[in-house]
């Protein structure tokens, strides 16, 4: 069950350094109470305003999409109102910048994408941490735990409708089993891709439909517990606000070695200072643990060089993540021939004969290349590969660089840019009309060409360095830290019992708070969440529970302009209700959308 088995931090996160650990701790909305002297002390609403298990509450109105952004409901016919990734994730061909059902036969079924409520949360730790002996390694206690929780999972009480899973927090130190309800039966309603220049992105609007689990003609528009109601009040400046969503990672338990590594590592200033800063607090946390296990023979056995490990574990480990992430950000420059390079390896190496490389597999490839890469301007791609490149060959020990080879073009070349322009002017994958018309013709030819290509030679030679130099041992520090992470998660409840940690959010339903920080032209600007994955979608509420608004998504385009960064806060964007109003009375024939949506109380 791997799901308690093994917390993972995952690359994405420590590629991108975006973290919550400064004022905005995510709290699970089921222990409010717990977190605090009483629930105000955290979040000043109710705690069953935001959970209650046997009556409607906030928790009804969010559901996790399958791509990790939040869904709300807003109608009481089954509306879910999305971020447009959500839908154009799936690559519908027949989607163009807008979509209106006129009627519920015309609604576009939406295969592959599912919606999932949190329907309660059981804690069985002392059921689990009865049968875990104390003397038990890592190991051996996680053995412990999945007997127990295999049971206990089969005796859950829960409908057909509904499925159960485990998960370990803390390291071990609380188990809980999460009761859930699945839909896969959602149909399109409405989209709008950039309506009316106001934000980045529009929004889309599906209907789940209920009966059987997934699509059929004969299921019927869901009936939800609660819906969302909207705030008639305009927002204020500095007025507080609550994002509810599903966040991927929250490592606010992490220790101050791990947060001032990655602090050394933040390349935007508020991302720096807000890591610094936790980095300060947990270290005065860390002195009074090693302080209180070192005057404690029981502790001192279990966890005395707890810390010491951990802290020679990231120093040794930093190189290689500096090397790993930037790795990742060459390969995933958009619409670069880098990236491109990087996707007809992958094809190539996957393919085991030339059957496989003609067959209809291709297709997918093919169109990869024709809906990112042959609209891509190389004026305007080549500044992020150069500086890719510098960011992998400055972030890059040398003894984990590609071969001489390599290192000999480089240095023959004044600068990145005068490379990069080299290479473009001798291979084929700078120009994708070429690649898609060679690989249309003849694939098997194409692929063989590639071998002599000097991008492609560029491309294989740094992945076969990063495959062969950085990532085993990349992997196997990051392995060690991780258990140790989870030992010094459980160490923390145990020396400090009566303190509340806040748990790693491992992609489940959390609550975060914070204020509005501007208003303008139908959008605000809030710190709740920061730029953290996993909030894109959700609803942000008010201390009565009503909506003020929708924050927007971290997917688009121009994220930069839109996010504000600044050395207190990253701020985020979203829109309200007036917005919603505005796109869906454009046209006449999604009118009837705003009704349905009944944005007055």
């Amino acid at each position: 069950m791997n799901q308690f088995c093994f917390q993972r931090f995952g690359w994405i996160l420590l590629l991108c350094l975006t973290y919550c650990l400064d004022a905005q701790t995510l709290y699970p909305p089921w222990q409010l109470s717990k977190a605090g002297a009483s629930p105000k002390s955290v979040i000043p609403m109710p705690e069953k305003l935001l959970y209650d298990p046997l009556n409607p509450s906030l928790k009804d109105v969010v559901a996790k999409m399958d791509n990790g952004a939040t869904g709300i409901v807003v109608s009481k016919q089954g509306l879910l109102l999305l971020p447009v990734s959500s839908i154009l994730s799936l690559d519908l061909p027949t989607l163009n910048d807008s979509f209106t059902a006129k009627s519920l036969r015309e609604e576009l079924p939406l295969l592959g994408l599912g919606a999932t409520f949190l329907v309660r949360v059981d804690d069985v730790s002392s059921q689990v941490m009865a049968n875990i002996p104390d003397s038990l390694n890592e190991e051996a206690r996680r053995f412990y735990a999945d007997q127990t929780l295999q049971r206990l999972r089969q005796t859950c009480p829960h409908t057909s409708t509904q499925d159960v899973n485990a998960l370990s927090v803390l390291g071990g130190s609380q188990y809980w089993l999460l009761v859930t309800e699945r839909f896969e039966d959602l149909r399109l309603v409405f989209l709008t891709k950039n309506a009316t220049g106001a934000t980045p992105e529009g929004f889309a609007l599906a209907r789940i439909y209920a009966g059987s689990q997934q699509f059929n003609p004969s299921n019927v528009p869901y009936r939800p517990r609660k819906t969302a109601v909207w705030s008639t009040k305009a927002t204020q400046l500095n007025e507080p606000i609550f994002a509810l969503g599903y966040p991927n990672q929250t490592d606010y338990h992490l220790p101050s070695s791990w947060l001032t590594s990655l602090a050394n590592d933040a390349l935007l200033p508020a991302q720096k200072e807000q890591l610094s800063r936790a980095s300060r607090r947990k270290m005065a946390l860390d002195q009074e643990f090693q302080y209180l296990v070192d005057h404690n023979s029981l502790l001192q056995y279990r966890y005395s060089g707890l810390l010491k490990s951990i802290r020679e574990d990231v120093n040794a480990w930093a190189p290689y993540r500096q090397a790993h992430d930037a790795y990742v950000q060459l390969t995933t420059v958009d619409a670069s021939w880098f990236k491109l390079a990087a996707q007809l390896d992958f094809f190539v190496q996957s393919a085991k004969s030339a059957r496989d490389i003609e067959s209809s597999n291709l297709q997918a490839l093919l169109d990869g290349i024709k809906k990112e890469f042959l609209p891509a301007d190389p004026e305007k791609t080549r500044p992020a590969i150069v500086a890719s490149l510098d960011h992998y060959f400055n972030h890059t020990p040398g003894s984990m660089l590609a071969p001489e080879a390599v290192n000999e073009l480089i240095n023959n070349n004044k600068d990145y840019a005068q490379l990069v322009l080299r290479l473009e002017q001798k291979s084929i994958l700078s120009n994708p009309s070429v690649c898609l018309s060679s690989l249309q013709s003849q694939p098997s030819v194409f692929f063989n060409s590639l071998e002599t290509d000097e991008e492609f030679y560029f491309f294989r030679q740094i992945k076969n360095a990063f495959l062969q130099k950085t990532q085993p041992e990349y992997l196997r520090l990051q392995s060690r830290l991780l258990e140790n992470a989870l030992r010094y998660e459980r160490a923390l409840t145990e020396v400090f019992p009566d303190q509340w940690f806040a748990p790693n959010a491992d992609g489940q339903l959390r609550v975060a708070s914070g204020r509005v920080i501007k208003v303008q032209n139908g959008l605000f600007w809030h710190n709740a969440v920061g730029n953290l994955d996993g909030f894109e979608g959700s609803p942000l509420v008010d201390q009565t529970g009503e909506i003020l608004g929708v924050n927007l998504e971290n997917t688009y385009p121009n994220r930069s302009k839109v996010y504000e960064f600044s050395i207190n806060d990253i701020t985020t964007p979203a829109f309200g209700k007036q917005y919603l109003i505005q796109v869906l009375g454009k046209k006449k024939e999604s009118q009837y959308l705003i009704q349905e949506l009944n944005f007055t109380k």
